[in-house]
């Protein structure tokens, strides 16, 4: 099973959202990255920076999506505490699925949907991951 998530994080409404693609039985791909930043392209306005690793499908994506509006920072390797999205990856690992076992990669979906849909409508969760991270992000003040 792999999953792919953005959080994202609007400047000027301090609106947190969680956006997120899974694909069972395979791995995401250059062409999968590519359409979901194009997704990402179309969801907001504005400037949209993404804060990744540096994957080289992450590059690869990047250099099919030609947009003046798209900006990447990359993240040093083994520095997972800078992205916030890893600290919905240590929630699902470490806590929500910790100790489960599945038949199947269908079985695993059909609990991990639920959750990652629960993830992106709590305010609070979007929030702790965010907060989680260790991100110089002071001029962008959260709506609490």
């Amino acid at each position: 099973m792999s999953v792919l998530a953005a959080l994202s994080l609007s400047p000027r409404r301090g609106q947190l959202g969680l956006l997120f693609r899974t694909l069972q039985d395979g791995y995401f791909q250059t062409s999968h990255v590519v359409s979901f930043l194009r997704d990402l392209l179309r969801h907001f306005r504005g400037r949209v920076i993404v804060v990744w690793d540096g994957w080289k499908v992450h590059g690869a994506a990047l250099r099919h999506v030609a947009s003046s509006r798209l900006e990447a920072v990359t993240v040093p390797p083994y520095a997972p505490e800078l992205n916030p999205v890893e600290q919905l990856w240590g929630r699902l690992k470490w806590s929500d699925l910790a100790n489960a076992a599945f038949r199947d990669s269908t079985e695993l979906l059909s609990r991990l949907q639920p959750l990652l849909s629960a993830k992106a409508e709590s305010r609070s969760c979007r929030r702790s991951f965010w907060e989680g991270a260790k991100l110089d992000l002071r001029p962008m003040k959260l709506r609490r």
